[in-house]
């Protein structure tokens, strides 16, 4: 080969290179934009199914301000974890099942179902604490307040 066809050859080799790496650049992108569009997606149907549930607990208690915080803290954090409430997700740590509720009406002890059940009933006791600490609040301030 002469200099001149060795010179051509390496030009549209770098040529060649360049346009291969905007491509993968374009093929990361576009996966991130997917993987971004998905989560957000997971997210927004998160908030959908949690949301309805806290948006009723929280209009109950809607006069207690720690409560609904508190209660924004915990859609915030099942929001950013929604990972853990897959099915793909409880299938690869675990081989729990999700539970049936037997006659009884309870999840056999063990279940994902029992687990989650349980947290809630957690959730609700420290609700329940809060609720009680703002009423006895609201209580000694209207006290202070009538002497």
């Amino acid at each position: 080969m002469n200099p001149e066809e060795k010179k051509d050859i390496e030009m549209r080799r770098s040529g060649l290179d360049q346009d291969v790496q905007a491509f993968l650049r374009q093929v990361r992108d576009a996966n991130k934009n997917s993987r971004d569009g998905i989560q957000e997606l997971h997210r927004n149907l998160g908030l959908y199914v949690v949301g309805i549930r806290v948006d009723g607990i929280r209009e109950q208690h809607a006069g207690f301000p720690k409560v609904v915080a508190y209660l924004n803290d915990v859609q915030e954090y099942i929001l950013s974890h929604l990972e853990d409430f897959t099915e793909d997700a409880a299938r690869q740590e675990s081989p729990v099942a999700a539970g049936e509720r037997n006659a009884d009406n309870l999840y056999p002890e063990g279940t994902v179902n029992y687990r989650v059940e349980q947290r809630l009933k957690q959730f609700s006791e420290i609700l329940r604490k809060l609720g009680k600490e703002e009423e006895s609040f609201r209580s000694s301030v209207e006290r202070s307040d009538k002497e």
